[in-house]
């Protein structure tokens, strides 16, 4: 279990690396040009909103997002790169069907 509690609307995402297969290439994630995939691993408790009170989390811990490159803040913990990110910056919840 990760020590970290984001606040507010943050969320500490842990970057999922994936080789794409081009023919006979593999190309590992460094493509600018597409989007980050991760997976939650904490989640703050909400906007705060001007009367006081949060504004529910739309993502949950444990699911598999899309988000943008090049948004949030680096951090290290236990020896593992994180991302922190705000909720508005991911693009898309990936879902399995």
């Amino acid at each position: 279990m990760v020590k970290f509690q984001p606040l507010y609307e943050n969320i500490l995402v842990k970057k999922i690396e994936e080789d794409v297969k081009l023919g006979s290439i593999y190309v590992t994630g460094n493509d600018t040009s597409l989007p980050n995939k991760g997976e939650i691993i904490a989640v703050g408790n909400g906007k705060l909103l001007e009367s006081g009170e949060y504004a529910p989390m739309i993502c949950k811990v444990g699911q598999k997002i899309l988000y943008n490159k090049f948004v949030g803040a680096t951090v290290k913990i236990e020896d593992t790169d994180y991302l922190v990110i705000k909720e508005s910056e991911i693009l898309g919840i990936l879902t399995e069907e």
